[in-house]
């Protein structure tokens, strides 16, 4: 399901991302990031969430 709204997704974030004039690679990984829906992983881990079940 989440495969269907990446590539709308991928239209609104690539320009974004040229806003800010950021390299065409790390666009790319962010226009990824961000349309695949792993920010919230990346943070999590980083801060070191636990979900307990």
């Amino acid at each position: 399901m989440k495969l269907r709204w990446a590539p709308s997704k991928t239209v609104g974030i690539w320009p974004t991302a040229g806003v800010f004039r950021l390299p065409q690679r790390e666009r790319a990984y962010t226009t990824l990031l961000m349309a695949t829906g792993l920010t919230f992983g990346s943070i999590s881990a980083l801060f070191g969430y636990i979900r307990i079940t």
